[in-house]
Order: C-alpha cells, then structure tokens, then sequence
C-alpha cells in the first residue's frame, strides 16, 4: 500500500489562491500599468495595494478576482495576513 504524504505548502497554496503580487510577476503578460488599467484603477494606486499600504475596495476585490481568473480569490484579502512591505 503506497503512502502519500501531503505538503501543507502545496496544499495550502490551492486552497488560498495567490496574491495578486504573486499573480502579475507570474502571470501577467502585460505591465502593472496595462493590469491596473484593465481593473479600472491607477497605476499608483495599484502599486499601494502591491505593497500593501491600501488595501482595495470591494468592488476592485471583484475586479481582481475576475481579471486573474480566480487566481486571487476575493478570501485572499481577509487572511489576516500582512501583505509583503506593509508599513505598520
């Protein structure tokens, strides 16, 4: 009988989806300026959401979510967790 073992990273990463950080670098073909463009807000303010300054309203959440093809799930936002170069 064959053993699987699970990666609790692996795992964790299909359940929470990426951050959009994770989503242009990897997945986006075009700038952040086209990307930010796409989901209707400025390039400046997508870099705050980026380092995590602001976070985005709920109508741009559903923006993103949909631009990234579900990618960066609307939960993403709620973790909890600081995003990456956050000022306190």
């Amino acid at each position: 009988m064959e053993t699987f073992r699970l990666d609790y990273n692996v795992a964790m990463r299909d359940i929470s989806g990426m951050t959009l950080h994770e989503f242009i670098q990897k997945h986006s073909p075009g700038t952040q300026a086209e990307f930010a463009q796409k989901i209707g807000i400025s390039r400046s303010y997508l870099a705050e959401i980026l380092l995590g300054t602001k976070l985005p309203g709920r109508r741009t959440i559903e923006k993103i979510e949909t631009a990234t093809m579900g990618r960066v799930p609307s939960h993403v936002w709620f973790s909890g967790a600081k995003a990456e170069g956050a000022q306190p």
